[in-house]
């Protein structure tokens, strides 16, 4: 991550959007976790925009374009989704 990378993650802040941190000696191995109000220490981590979670209606048209051939039906579709854990439990 070069400066450009870290001023856009700390811009992305500053305008009221919301940061994720991985600490560098995590016991969760690469984890990111919500940052409410970072340090912006980069020695010991790393910050990224956080990741929006995809919608239910983008994974289905993704699974469906990519299975055509397969020709899934929606109970198949859904499992799938499940099993990726798209649906985010907070």
């Amino acid at each position: 991550m070069d400066i450009n990378d870290k001023i856009e993650v700390m811009q992305h802040y500053a305008d009221g959007g919301d940061v994720e941190y991985c600490a560098y000696a995590s016991p969760h191995n690469g984890s990111w976790f919500d940052c409410d109000e970072p340090r912006w220490d980069w020695e010991s981590g790393n910050y990224r925009i956080k990741e929006q979670p995809k919608s239910l209606e983008d994974e289905v048209d993704g699974i469906y374009e990519r299975d055509q051939s397969d020709a899934k039906d929606t109970a198949d579709i859904i499992t799938e989704i499940l099993d990726k854990r798209y649906i985010r439990k907070d």
